[in-house]
């Protein structure tokens, strides 16, 4: 996609909504001012179509480590707690097999330095979560995974952990995205009639088999019944995954495949079809 075409599916005027005034998510304009102020940056130039309309694709950057198990660094680093790890540094300007049931930490292209207010919350692209591969951003001295804290300014990482399959990647592959965003939701009040206690309490929101847990803040727990003591309950089961040899580059997949066979229209365009998904990877020619 082209930087015109990009122009005329949003042919909002490109003025500035980072100003103290705006709340809310940053948009498609927002986003590319904050990469023009220095506030996102990367080595290399933004792709034509890696800002999206209210979030910008991070692509993987060039080493990688292996770690023995997922962490947050606290009031670490992120590449101090990969060394006290010990992890094992990977290259990924060449194309490298992530093993499926290991941790890897990748660093990312893209930096950011956060101002006005602004804060991020990243999450998986849809294609991702698809293949079963688990991917986490990670900031230095982060206490909780997927979120950029306001004034952050500093580099972004990404835990990659694949269930299913082992994957082939290589730098520049995108495997989230980020969101970025100034003010709070004022959420339901909690207090007054007809809020959130009072819906609580009434059961308007949850209808637990005991007593109701006591509320924290504006957060409604809730909880998982794993002994199965309620009407029509059933037993607990794990299910056992099963080992392949399977193994994705992801670098060739796209929303125009199935998985298997696949299937076109006279017209050329790939129907949606139940029960058969919609990424997979290129047949080989």
């Amino acid at each position: 996609m082209s930087e015109t075409s990009v122009l005329r599916l949003f042919p909002v005027d490109d003025t500035s909504t980072l100003g103290a005034g705006y709340n809310g998510v940053i948009s498609y304009q927002g986003l590319r001012e904050m990469a023009r102020r220095g506030e996102i940056v990367a080595p290399v130039e933004f792709e034509a179509d890696q800002i999206q309309p209210a979030s910008i694709d991070l692509r993987l950057g060039r080493k990688a480590w292996r770690v023995r198990a997922s962490f947050l660094p606290g009031e670490n680093t992120v590449l101090q707690r990969v060394q006290q790890l010990r992890g094992t540094e990977i290259d990924l300007t060449n194309e490298t097999v992530l093993e499926s049931g290991v941790v890897y930490v990748v660093e990312l292209m893209e930096s950011v330095k956060l101002l006005n207010g602004l804060w991020g919350v990243a999450n998986p692209k849809s294609s991702t979560g698809r293949l079963d591969v688990l991917v986490r951003l990670i900031t230095n001295e982060a206490t909780q995974f997927d979120f950029v804290r306001r004034r952050y300014e500093g580099p972004l990482y990404l835990e990659v952990a694949p269930q299913t399959f082992s994957i082939v990647v290589r730098q520049g592959v995108r495997l989230n995205q980020l969101r970025f965003l100034r003010g709070t939701s004022p959420g339901l009040p909690v207090g007054t009639v007809g809020g959130l206690a009072e819906l609580y309490r009434t059961g308007q929101l949850v209808k637990p088999d005991g007593a109701l847990l006591p509320l924290r803040g504006q957060h409604v727990p809730v909880s998982i019944d794993l002994r199965g003591a309620g009407p029509g309950a059933s037993s607990v089961t794990r299910q056992r995954r099963r080992p392949t040899r399977s193994m994705l580059r992801l670098s060739t997949i796209t929303t125009r495949a199935s998985f298997g066979r696949k299937f076109k229209m006279s017209t050329g365009a790939f129907p949606l079809i139940r029960g058969i998904s919609t990424f997979s990877q290129h047949e080989k020619k």
